[in-house]
């Protein structure tokens, strides 16, 4: 009989924090199909692109439900999209900084988090704990 092991308590608290990320995605997109109902922007016109975002605010919901329960059960694949999540997170803070769009202190500041999250996956416990 194969021993359990415990779910380090650094995956717990980030998959806590996906739940969480998941609620405030969900209610994003609650927000974007009819902003007034919840008195954040008041009317919206048609065609405003508001149902696009819905949608994107959506798959977000449904990404990270699944990457909350994913490192809950410590899933490899769940590792796997922390780490892209991750990668992805940096690499956009970059290049709003090479594009202009953000400052290199924003980008590097807002980088700090998914390099703690990298530098984390990393460690032989948490791998092992994913099976890596």
């Amino acid at each position: 009989m194969q021993q359990m092991q415990q779910r380090p308590m650094g995956i717990t608290l980030l998959s806590t924090l996906a739940l969480l990320a998941a609620i405030g995605a969900a209610f994003q997109a609650f927000a974007s199909v009819d902003p007034g109902s919840v008195g954040l922007f008041g009317h919206v016109q048609a065609g405003s692109g508001f149902g696009l975002a819905a949608a994107g605010f959506l798959i977000a919901t449904g990404i990270y439900l699944e990457l909350a329960y994913g490192l809950w059960q410590t899933k490899g694949w769940a590792w796997i999209l922390m780490l892209v999540l991750a990668i992805v997170h940096i690499a956009f803070n970059v290049g709003a900084a090479f594009l202009g769009g953000a400052s290199w202190a924003l980008a590097i500041g807002g980088s700090i988090v998914p390099l703690i999250i990298l530098v984390y996956l990393a460690t032989p416990g948490v791998r092992r704990a994913f099976g890596f």
